[in-house]
């Protein structure tokens, strides 16, 4: 946050992070954290109209799968960050695509995606290509390649990359 002048934000994370490497199948658990970090902001902090989720490599997969389950009614997020997520989290959101198994939201979501050098190229760049071909109605979509920067030194710069295009866009 500090790299983006005159900009404002409540920022939430959790206490520590232990670096856990999470799974598509624990989806559902890690975002019932999430759901429940954001009601307690609500409660106790602000009603964010606009909130952000996001996350770097397993935590990233997490962040992209939020977007294609969140329920289009009630949809907790509306602009998703994720760099170097996981290669099970990629597959997942590309076999979800290719089946056209995804939400049909009402309302603008805004994804930016990222990735450095220590991820899978094929697989970032297939997924890049898929979301930009698909052209989601409701999906306002931006990507970077840190070709010269390994996955611990890519997060801030993407993450500061990443709310410039959802607040600026």
């Amino acid at each position: 946050m500090n790299q983006i002048d005159n900009f404002d934000a409540l920022i939430v994370t959790l206490d520590a992070h232990l670096d856990i490497e999470t799974q598509p199948g624990s989806f559902e658990d890690h975002y019932d954290v999430f759901r429940s970090m954001a009601s307690y902001v609500d409660e106790n902090y602000t009603d964010n109209t606009s909130r952000t989720f996001m996350g770097r490599g397993s935590e990233g997969g997490i962040v992209l799968l939020t977007l294609l389950h969140e329920n289009p009614d009630s949809s907790l997020f509306d602009n998703y960050i994720a760099t170097d997520p996981s290669d099970p989290f990629m597959n997942n959101m590309i076999f979800m695509i290719e089946n056209n198994d995804v939400p049909n939201y009402i309302n603008t979501k805004k994804l930016h995606f990222s990735f450095s050098s220590d991820n899978n190229y094929a697989n970032c760049t297939y997924l890049i290509d898929l979301v930009e071909n698909t052209q989601f109605p409701w999906l306002k979509f931006g990507s970077n390649e840190y070709p010269n920067n390994v996955y611990e030194d890519t997060y801030p710069i993407s993450f500061a990359t990443g709310l410039k295009f959802v607040f600026e866009n």
